[in-house]
């Protein structure tokens, strides 16, 4: 399948990044956000941008099609995992709830979920896709695998991301709270925006894909190795490493490696 039109929904970090690459390609891109803001900077680049608000009682309750560009391309990306909202109850399961239901009702061909790797508990050992679990984050207050289950049925493929870093997620941010690496022995899952780009390329070069893959770097340095490669040598003389190795995972590629796709170095 040729995508030549593709909607993302989400124009964060993540998002916007995927816009540009793909209209670079020369594709057709629309983005949504609940904003008009950046409507004419986005056009002055070739991509369209519509106001959607994924969380709106208009779109929450839309029992049949949203008439909406979004939904009439030829690969939808969702980017956005809908946070918790004082306006909405159970926000992030109905956000996507809602977005899964439209995909069916317009029969989108392909979708795709950036998903997070918040689906595994730490288990102490290497983690592969079939080892996610039920469990509420205590970071977003949700579960994502109850978030990609709302899509079952559909053709989609779920990339599940770790930690983001790249261009505006620098990496020298990461992992140091005053001073000090706690659990400094555990792997870092880190995702990079490099990798987020690469995989949906890959993804249209093979015409179409389902199902749930891994995207973290196989490199899977500790944090203390993570962090003294991307900080200066005058912080880490100032951090401290406590030498321990907690709870943990360690979150394995090799099935979307195994499909062909050659993670970005």
């Amino acid at each position: 399948m040729n995508f030549s039109k593709v909607s993302i929904i989400g124009s964060g970090w993540s998002g916007l990044a995927l816009a540009r690459k793909l209209r670079k390609e020369g594709r057709e891109v629309v983005v949504t956000s609940r904003s008009s803001a950046r409507k004419e900077a986005l056009a002055q680049e070739g991509i369209r941008l519509e106001v959607l608000d994924v969380l709106s009682d208009e779109f929450l309750q839309a029992i049949t099609m949203v008439h909406s560009e979004v939904f009439e391309a030829d690969l939808v990306i969702v980017t956005i995992t809908p946070p918790k909202s004082d306006r909405v109850e159970n926000a992030a399961q109905r956000g996507h709830e809602a977005i899964a239901r439209q995909l069916r009702l317009h029969g989108v061909k392909q979708a795709v979920l950036l998903s997070s790797t918040g689906a595994y508990p730490n288990l102490n050992r290497d983690v592969f896709e079939d080892d996610a679990a039920t469990i509420v984050s205590r970071h977003s207050g949700v579960s994502i695998l109850a978030l990609e289950e709302a899509y079952n049925g559909l053709p989609i493929c779920i990339f599940r991301m770790g930690g983001l870093a790249g261009p505006g997620r620098e990496p020298n941010r990461m992992y140091h709270r005053n001073g000090m690496i706690t659990n400094s022995k555990s792997p870092v899952n880190v995702t990079w925006l490099r990798d987020i780009l690469g995989v949906i390329g890959f993804l249209c070069d093979v015409g179409q894909m389902s199902g749930v893959y891994n995207l973290v770097d196989p490199e899977l340095l500790t944090k203390e190795e993570f962090v003294r490669r991307y900080n200066s040598e005058p912080l880490i003389s100032s951090l401290k490493f406590d030498n321990q190795l907690a709870e943990w995972k360690r979150v394995r590629s090799d099935r979307i490696m195994s499909f062909g796709y050659q993670f970005v170095s």
